[in-house]
């Protein structure tokens, strides 16, 4: 009797513990049929709720962006991701998204990741792998921030398009690109961003180390530093080279009429010389030819020590008159044929504000 029930209590322990281990037994199931079409793909792209950073910060080397701009950052091409899947080592990839926009994976194949987040990454992976997983466990990481970049070209040393891998500012970008060169005009370099010129001072920020205008940088900012010899100062008139002088910081009217051969001259009775020019009502061109500024220097009186030198500023037009203006259509007719000759004119309209109102 004892070894009839041994024996049944024996069958009955093995029943059992077949029964627990089928019921645990493996993750992997005959795969379902779910459809995962287009549109299901973009309801997952719409659907920002829920959104929470699937980041490890500790993998971060890098990372400097805050929780929500890890959340919301957006997967584009060279973008270096890592995704695991829970208790499925041999599913776990490292890749990099491709310049089409895609990755490949383990059983799925290729998925689609430019433009989406990771939560929503994650979500179309998941659905996908449950097909042939019950309930995976997905995570999504952004190891290298390769798609996010800004641009900085002219004046630096190493012009091109960076990598915004961290939250880096105005000066760490421009160090970043070698620093400018010698021939950086910061007076004329700005900064464009989603299609609007920032109000960034180059100027304070380098030379007055002014750190209100050490801004963050965001992605696609296009940053650029003209070249100083891009300006340049016209030097027209009663002078004797006519012509163009490359600006400088601090070049002044005296200079500028030196570069262009100094007055002219020209010889009287008697051999007498005199200066054809009017020194005293010397006009500086400034702004859009459209709707210009004239301003009127006396430049006798600067040659005398009796007034300060005028400072130019590129694009200047310093024209010597041969005779006194007293209307501004008189002095449109002496330049006009000089202007037309530099290919320079667009238009003279009305006289401008300041004409005649002793602006020096």
């Amino acid at each position: 009797m004892n070894s009839n029930r041994m024996t049944s209590l024996f069958l009955n322990i093995l029943v059992l513990i077949f029964l627990v281990t089928s019921c645990m037994g493996g993750y992997r199931r005959e795969p379902q049929v779910v459809k995962l079409d287009d549109k299901e793909i973009e309801e997952i792209r719409a659907d920002k709720s829920d959104e929470k950073p699937l980041f490890d910060k500790g993998i971060q080397t890098e990372g400097k962006k805050t929780d929500q701009e890890i959340a919301s950052y957006i997967i584009g091409p060279e973008d270096r991701l890592v995704i695991s899947v829970l208790r499925h080592e041999n599913m776990n990839v490292e890749t990099e998204v491709q310049v089409n926009g895609m990755i490949t994976m383990p059983f799925i194949g290729d998925v689609m990741a430019a433009g989406l987040t990771t939560h929503q990454l994650q979500k179309i992976i998941i659905e996908k792998l449950s097909r042939y997983i019950r309930d995976p466990f997905v995570t999504v990481l952004v190891m290298e921030f390769n798609s996010s970049k800004v641009f900085i070209l002219g004046q630096v040393k190493l012009p091109g398009a960076y990598p915004l891998k961290r939250r880096i500012n105005l000066l760490e970008g421009l160090s970043t690109a070698g620093g400018i060169t010698d021939k950086a005009d910061l007076s004329s370099a700005y900064i464009v961003r989603r299609n609007t010129i920032l109000p960034v001072n180059f100027q304070e920020l380098i030379l007055n180390a002014d750190l209100n205008q050490n801004i963050l940088l965001e992605k696609d900012d296009f940053i650029y530093i003209p070249d100083v010899t891009e300006k340049r100062i016209f030097v027209m008139g009663e002078v004797n080279k006519p012509g163009i002088v490359e600006w400088r910081p601090n070049l002044n009217i005296i200079d500028a009429i030196s570069s262009g051969g100094g007055f002219r001259i020209n010889r009287g009775a008697f051999g007498i010389e005199y200066k054809t020019g009017v020194e005293e009502q010397v006009k500086i061109v400034r702004g859009s030819l459209k709707d210009p500024v004239i301003i009127e220097i006396n430049v006798a009186d600067i040659m005398k020590g009796l007034k300060d030198n005028f400072m130019l500023k590129g694009g200047d037009i310093v024209y010597v008159p041969q005779t006194r203006f007293a209307k501004y259509t008189e002095f449109v007719g002496q330049i006009l044929p000089t202007l037309q000759s530099l290919n320079l004119l667009t238009n003279l309209p009305r006289p401008p504000l300041y004409w005649g109102a002793g602006n020096y």
